[in-house]
């Protein structure tokens, strides 16, 4: 390797993955900010290990809750491949400790770099093994999330029910629209209507745009009989 990295084969033990090329390794622990005579870094695997761990989770879902629908599959998957729970695999692993950064990042190893290395290890890993070490890397990471009350119990949002109606049933999407905002700035009230073309509309009140969308989706759902 071209340059020392601190006790990478600790680092492999606790992944349970040992890498034909080692530079893949090293690339995937070197962060833009760091300076080398190759100018490699993590920010190329990144981008591939975020699809190696969609994949992963996608078909875990898929095989696991046979009777479920879209939009509960869905929230299962936000949640399991949000950047939180990457940030949590990442301080399992004590990953800043074998991380290359520049100056300017050493003695703030923000959340997001730590998320992005973690991506940035799975795409190395399905580069020098293969999709079947990377599920089983990713799989035994994830272990503790997999089937705990969080992601068992993810919430459908009305928003994502009637987006997955619409789709189902070859109607165009649903369009929000904020129509009036009432009450103090720190005690907001908004009204938001919910349209679809050729079905109808309905409105909603909600203490934040977000809020109020979800309520009207939901009342939009309960007056179309939709299901």
């Amino acid at each position: 390797m071209k340059s020392k990295l601190k006790y990478i084969n600790t680092l492999e033990q606790k992944i349970n993955y040992y890498f034909n090329n080692k530079d893949l390794l090293e690339e995937a622990l070197t962060h833009s900010s760091f300076k080398n005579k190759s100018n490699s870094n993590q920010e190329r695997l990144e981008f591939l290990g975020d699809r190696v761990l969609g994949l992963v989770i996608a078909e875990f879902l898929f095989q696991s809750f046979l009777s479920e629908r879209e939009g509960v599959l869905t929230n299962k998957f936000r949640y399991l491949i949000q950047n939180k729970q990457c940030t949590k695999i990442a301080e399992k692993l004590d990953i800043a400790n074998y991380l290359q950064v520049g100056n300017s990042e050493k003695n703030k190893i923000t959340n997001s770099i730590l998320a992005d290395s973690i991506e940035a290890l799975l795409g190395a890993i399905y580069l020098d093994g293969g999709y079947d070490e990377s599920k089983k890397v990713i799989l035994s990471l994830w272990d503790e999330y997999l089937n705990n009350d969080e992601m068992l119990n993810a919430t459908v949002s009305s928003k994502n029910i009637l987006q997955e109606y619409l789709h189902a049933n070859s109607l165009t999407e649903a369009t929000y629209l904020v129509i009036s905002k009432d009450g103090e700035d720190h005690n907001p009230n908004f009204l938001v209507e919910v349209s679809v073309d050729k079905v109808g509309k309905a409105d909603a009140f909600g203490k934040s745009i977000k809020e109020a969308e979800i309520n009207a989706a939901k009342k939009f759902i309960d007056e179309f009989e939709i299901g």
